[in-house]
């Protein structure tokens, strides 16, 4: 079973991807706060994070960067605004634009 994070600062998105993912068979967490979530990859074995590219402490690349050492090799951004992966930026596999389409994140998770 995988373990997926969540971070989102915005909690109407934390509360949608939990309507949206409660039966996905997934060790699923959520957090607002990117303390929270740094205490989280230290603490579980993530496998999948999907990140907010505009957190209220941070950006969602100022928070993989200051966390190399602990993230997952699969990360999603998740973003309304219109992002492109730099070559930079390695770390990321996809953007996810919002509105978020919950089909490919389940997609991605399955996969």
């Amino acid at each position: 079973m995988k373990n997926i994070l969540f971070l989102d600062d915005d909690i109407f998105i934390i509360k949608a991807y939990k309507r949206k993912l409660r039966t996905l068979n997934a060790n699923i967490f959520y957090t607002s706060t990117t303390l929270e979530a740094t205490e989280l990859l230290k603490s579980e074995s993530i496998d999948i994070l999907f990140i907010d590219l505009n957190l209220e402490e941070c950006t969602g690349i100022e928070f993989m960067d200051n966390n190399l050492t602990i993230i997952p090799e699969e990360i999603y951004l998740v973003t309304g605004a219109n992002y492109t992966i730099e070559k930079n930026n390695s770390l990321i596999n996809d953007v996810i634009l919002k509105p978020i389409n919950y089909t490919k994140v389940i997609d991605l998770i399955l996969n």
